[in-house]
Protein backbone atom coordinates (compact mmCIF):
# COMPACT_ATOMS: atom_id res chain seq x y z
CA UNK A 1 0.00 0.00 0.00
CA UNK A 2 2.97 2.48 0.63
CA UNK A 3 4.13 2.24 -2.67
CA UNK A 4 1.36 0.90 -5.02
CA UNK A 5 1.89 -2.41 -6.86
CA UNK A 6 5.06 -3.86 -7.70
CA UNK A 7 6.29 -4.25 -10.96
CA UNK A 8 8.80 -6.78 -10.18
CA UNK A 9 8.04 -9.35 -7.95
CA UNK A 10 11.11 -12.02 -7.49
CA UNK A 11 11.22 -14.95 -5.13
CA UNK A 12 15.24 -15.04 -4.25
CA UNK A 13 15.12 -17.96 -1.57
CA UNK A 14 12.56 -20.62 -0.44
CA UNK A 15 12.34 -23.69 1.52
CA UNK A 16 9.55 -25.78 1.22
CA UNK A 17 7.89 -28.89 3.15
CA UNK A 18 5.25 -30.22 1.47
CA UNK A 19 3.82 -26.89 -0.26
CA UNK A 20 4.28 -25.14 2.90
CA UNK A 21 6.40 -22.16 2.97
CA UNK A 22 9.15 -22.41 5.97
CA UNK A 23 11.24 -19.67 4.86
CA UNK A 24 11.05 -16.75 2.18
CA UNK A 25 13.10 -14.19 0.93
CA UNK A 26 11.15 -11.99 -1.41
CA UNK A 27 12.59 -9.27 -3.77
CA UNK A 28 9.70 -6.33 -4.90
CA UNK A 29 10.74 -3.35 -7.17
CA UNK A 30 8.44 -1.05 -8.14
CA UNK A 31 7.83 2.21 -10.65
CA UNK A 32 9.16 4.81 -9.14
CA UNK A 33 12.45 2.99 -8.65
CA UNK A 34 11.72 2.35 -4.64
CA UNK A 35 12.90 -1.79 -3.79
CA UNK A 36 12.02 -3.81 -0.99
CA UNK A 37 13.19 -6.93 0.59
CA UNK A 38 10.68 -9.22 2.44
CA UNK A 39 11.69 -12.24 4.62
CA UNK A 40 9.32 -14.46 6.80
CA UNK A 41 10.01 -17.96 8.50
CA UNK A 42 7.40 -19.93 10.45
CA UNK A 43 10.30 -22.49 11.24
CA UNK A 44 12.52 -19.75 13.56
CA UNK A 45 11.76 -17.58 16.79
CA UNK A 46 12.17 -13.81 15.68
CA UNK A 47 10.45 -11.05 16.03
CA UNK A 48 8.18 -9.47 13.49
CA UNK A 49 10.86 -6.01 12.36
CA UNK A 50 9.90 -3.33 9.94
CA UNK A 51 12.36 -0.67 8.69
CA UNK A 52 12.04 1.59 5.46
CA UNK A 53 15.24 2.62 4.72
CA UNK A 54 16.04 5.81 2.34
CA UNK A 55 18.62 8.18 0.71
CA UNK A 56 17.71 10.80 3.35
CA UNK A 57 16.95 8.59 6.58
CA UNK A 58 14.81 5.37 8.12
CA UNK A 59 11.78 4.70 10.04
CA UNK A 60 11.54 1.70 11.91
CA UNK A 61 9.02 0.16 13.76
CA UNK A 62 9.13 -1.58 16.78
CA UNK A 63 8.31 -5.93 16.75
CA UNK A 64 4.22 -6.30 15.78
CA UNK A 65 4.86 -3.52 13.58
CA UNK A 66 1.31 -4.18 12.09
CA UNK A 67 -0.04 -3.02 15.30
CA UNK A 68 2.55 -0.34 16.56
CA UNK A 69 1.34 3.36 18.59
CA UNK A 70 4.81 4.62 17.62
CA UNK A 71 7.66 4.93 14.97
CA UNK A 72 10.94 5.97 15.24
CA UNK A 73 12.53 8.44 12.51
Amino acid sequence: RLFGYPKVIKVLKAKMKKEVDYSLKIYFEYENGVKCYLTSAINKLGLCNLSIKGDKGKIKLPPSFHSARKAIL
